[in-house]
């Protein structure tokens, strides 16, 4: 993609749309674009540094580096390598401090949402889903989107699902498979994760009605902000 995608009028429309969509500053928008338009799966802070050099020189590149790494990290775009448990997935393990030699990776439906943003203008977390299903080999996509469509409208602040929200969309939708492995599938591209901490806190809290029916639900889990940054929760209550 970086090949086709280095002309000055797309990273203008791609940094413009990045600003709008995350609500970030140009010129942390432009790094964020630059990043992801050169397609890499694993991203380095020194890359990010060495990117930002070019906007804003030596002096202030590292400050820029490090705000556009927070700002990715933030809305999972892209995530710390390292965990507190080796290799594990969740998201809420992943250790990442903006310096040198730190190592970060781009979640495989946020680059497939990013190509579809580059080469359409529009940022469109199906489009990145259902390539991401193609590429695994998941025989059922079209019904794994309406699941996820399922969950998202129920999800709680657009942010928060559960085991339970995920196994009855599977159920509303026919889909075949086991739940569980439909839940692998989509922590594997990024597309939810594990909050095993949240849902230990959120257990032993006082809280409405919505926070006590998404802990009897529990796992819980964390859809990724990004990618669903343009979806509008539809008030679901949980019981």
């Amino acid at each position: 993609m970086e090949t086709d995608m280095r002309g000055t009028p797309i990273l203008r429309r791609l940094t413009e749309a990045v600003a709008s969509l995350f609500d970030e500053d140009e010129r942390v928008a432009e790094v964020i674009a630059r990043i992801l338009l050169t397609g890499k799966a694993r991203v380095f802070h020194d890359d990010m540094v060495s990117l930002a050099n070019n906007l804003v020189g030596v002096k202030g590149a590292e400050l820029l580096a490090r705000e556009a790494a927070m700002a990715m990290v933030r809305w999972r775009l892209m995530l710390p390598v390292r965990s507190v448990h080796g290799r594990g997935l969740a998201w809420e393990h992943r250790l990442g401090v903006p310096r040198a030699g730190e190592a970060y990776e781009v979640p495989r439906c946020i680059a497939y949402a990013f190509e579809g943003l580059a080469s359409r203008s529009t940022w469109d977390w199906r489009s990145g889903v259902k390539e991401y299903m193609k590429r695994i080999g998941e025989s059922h996509g079209d019904i794994v989107l309406r699941v996820i469509e399922g969950v998202v409208a129920r999800s709680y602040s657009k942010h928060l699902t559960n085991a339970s929200t995920i196994r009855e969309a599977c159920r509303r939708y026919g889909y075949p498979k086991s739940v569980g492995s439909l839940i692998a599938e989509l922590k594997g591209g990024g597309i939810i994760s594990p909050c095993l901490g949240l849902s230990f806190i959120l257990s032993r809290l006082a809280m409405d009605d919505r926070v006590r029916g998404l802990c009897r639900g529990a796992p819980i889990y964390e859809l990724n902000k990004a990618l669903f940054v343009l979806e509008a929760p539809a008030g679901y209550r949980y019981r």
